[in-house]
């Protein structure tokens, strides 16, 4: 993440890494960003090494009104519960 952020001048993405250092993990919104990055980058990774919180209504609401090829972008980085809260808010695994 400190690599993709020194790459490219982006405010979200700074922002992200920012979050990142004091939560120790990602919204969803934020995930989306940071991992669509990196792999448009070519930049190794292992989606599963950032976390997504969805503890809050707020992170849950974004992850709901995601579309579905956003919330493709992220799924490897949710765990399975977070997989199945997914899909009872409508949307598929790719």
């Amino acid at each position: 993440m400190e690599k993709l952020a020194t790459s490219e001048s982006n405010d979200i993405l700074a922002n992200a890494l920012a979050y990142y250092r004091k939560n120790k993990f990602l919204t969803p919104k934020y995930a989306f960003v940071v991992l669509w990055r990196l792999g448009r980058h070519r930049i190794d990774h292992s989606p599963s090494f950032f976390k997504v919180n969805l503890s809050k209504q707020k992170f849950k609401d974004d992850l709901r009104a995601m579309e579905l090829s956003k919330v493709h972008v992220l799924w490897p980085a949710l765990t399975s519960s977070q997989r199945e809260s997914a899909t009872q808010m409508g949307h598929t695994a790719p």
